[in-house]
């Protein structure tokens, strides 16, 4: 599974992009191939929960633990290593609920 980071705009460190690129794919490495996908498909491809769970045939609640699950061990794996990467702030789409 690769995810390619965009072209770089005006004014953003092309060396940076370069780097963020090789530390998503040592992160992605670090994980299991279900759990890179829950998360690739969260994050790089903007995908729902429920588009996910019918994409991997897994429970709604189990594509959201793996999820925040490999969140976490990311995070941890960031701390570890004492990582200078700032969070984006970027999340997945959230589910919608409709009332009745």
């Amino acid at each position: 599974m690769q995810v390619m980071a965009g072209v770089p705009q005006d004014g953003i460190d092309t060396r940076q992009a370069m780097e963020a690129e090789i530390l998503v794919q040592k992160l992605l490495s670090t994980l299991g191939t279900l759990d890179g996908t829950c998360l690739t498909l969260a994050y790089a491809a903007g995908m729902s929960h429920s588009e996910i769970s019918g994409i991997v045939d897994l429970p709604i609640g189990s594509v959201k633990s793996r999820i925040h699950r490999v969140k976490l061990k990311l995070q941890k794996w960031l701390e570890v290593h004492d990582h200078p990467i700032q969070n984006s702030g970027s999340k997945p789409p959230k589910e919608i609920h409709r009332a009745g």
